[in-house]
């Protein structure tokens, strides 16, 4: 039986600061008029697409407003129907981002005041005297555009840091998957100051990354058009893109693990392009290293696109090492997260391949497969709405998910012999 397929496009005139576009839902109930969307999505003759993720139910893909009337023409010829939605009900509002100086959970912050939030929490810390933890702050290296890729190491003054067992989390490898700072922040913060954050370090040091892809993100942030601007790097690919905000590579497709294995990434415009060659980027050169710490046994990255936690991989179907041990900590979080919450959509569980679609070069496989760390699982936080964005009423519930899942999966690591 054939299946319902929908699939999204933003016309945009780019001429225009407004919003001046149409909004097609297209249905392809065939076998032909989906190849057609996924050939679509690989047109880059005149960047006739930006950027597509053709395998999902529901997607956004922004089209040149000059191609309006020759895109009509292609749904029309192949017997596919379509219909305008009105764009406020579906796309984000662009306000999302605030410049003010002080972070809070109530709205969306620039890199550098995320940051300098987390580096006044963490000398808050230093300052009490009865404060059971020891905090590191260190740049693990630079973005494309010379920022500092910052990350915190905290433990227990009454642990021996040579001997601890490490946890490495970063977030924001994609830079327009927003819940990634203050859920990178709450997690610090619920460390500095709670005592089941003291209680976990008893068990592991604690290194987080909150921002990996700086440049990407604050684009993001600023953008007109937030939901396609900013999920790869700033740096230029090799023979450029008519659409400046198509240029950049998929960090997250950049690992040097059965790199280009997948023909999705291949296009140098797509907002899923691998790269030049392995490990091309600065922002994948510089995680790459971090995740060569000494005695780091849990790496856990934290995305936004569905209620998923996902271990390796996502290129093959044969089981990654140590699978029993990934699938025991996934599902703790998971139990934990929807015992906790009343969380619409359940999580799903499972490998990329098996959950989403075939991927490669993905940090998570590198992780595993690569550096052989016992347990690298990636949790994709919030519903799937087409923008990959929470709301910003959300922000709140959607933090505290993530660290009620992560204490759950780090205690439970705690518990394996690993």
């Amino acid at each position: 039986m054939l299946t319902r397929f929908i699939f999204s496009f933003i016309i945009l005139n780019t001429a225009s600061a407004e919003f001046n576009y149409k909004l097609f839902q297209v249905t392809a109930t065939t076998f032909e008029q989906k190849r057609a969307l996924i050939n679509l999505s690989k047109s880059t003759s005149n960047e006739f697409v930006e950027t597509s993720k053709v395998y999902s139910l529901t997607d956004l893909v922004l089209v040149p407003f000059e191609f309006v009337n020759a895109t009509e023409d292609y749904f029309i010829t192949r017997g596919m129907t379509y219909e305008f939605l009105d764009p406020r009900d579906v796309l984000p509002a662009t306000t999302f981002h605030s410049k003010h100086e002080k972070f809070s959970y109530n709205d969306f912050y620039e890199s550098q005041i995320v940051h300098k939030s987390i580096i006044k929490m963490v000398n808050c810390s230093a300052s009490k005297p009865d404060s059971p933890v020891r905090a590191e702050i260190f740049s693990f290296g630079s973005t494309y555009l010379k920022k500092s890729m910052l990350a915190f190491r905290l433990g227990r003054k009454d642990v021996d840091k040579e001997k601890s067992p490490v946890i490495l989390i970063d977030a924001t490898i994609h830079g327009n998957e927003w819940i990634g700072p203050p859920a990178a922040h709450k997690i610090i913060e619920q460390l500095l100051f709670n005592a089941t954050g003291h209680e976990l370090m008893k068990k592991f040091d604690i290194i987080v990354a909150p921002i990996v892809n700086r440049d990407g993100y604050d684009e993001s942030l600023n953008s007109f058009h937030p939901y396609i601007h900013g999920r790869k790097n700033r740096k230029p690919t090799k023979d450029g893109c008519l659409l400046r905000r198509n240029e950049g590579t998929d960090i997250n497709r950049n690992f040097d693990w059965f790199w280009n294995s997948t023909e999705l990434t291949e296009n140098p415009c797509s907002e899923n392009f691998r790269g030049e060659y392995p490990n091309s980027e600065p922002e994948t050169i510089a995680l790459s290293k971090l995740m060569e710490t000494s005695k780091l046994i849990f790496y856990y990255t934290i995305h936004s696109y569905g209620n998923l936690i996902l271990y390796p991989y996502g290129n093959t179907d044969e089981k990654v090492h140590n699978f029993e041990n990934m699938r025991k900590v996934a599902l703790a979080g998971k139990d934990a997260m929807e015992s906790t919450f009343e969380i619409e959509k359940p999580y799903k569980v499972g490998s990329s391949l098996e959950i989403l679609r075939r991927t490669s070069g993905a940090s998570k496989d590198y992780a595993a497969g690569k550096l052989k760390i016992p347990i690298s699982l990636i949790h994709e936080v919030g519903g799937r709405r087409p923008d990959s964005q929470p709301r910003v009423e959300d922000i709140k519930t959607y933090v505290d998910i993530v660290w009620t899942g992560f204490t759950a999966m780090a205690n439970k690591v705690a518990e394996l012999e690993l």
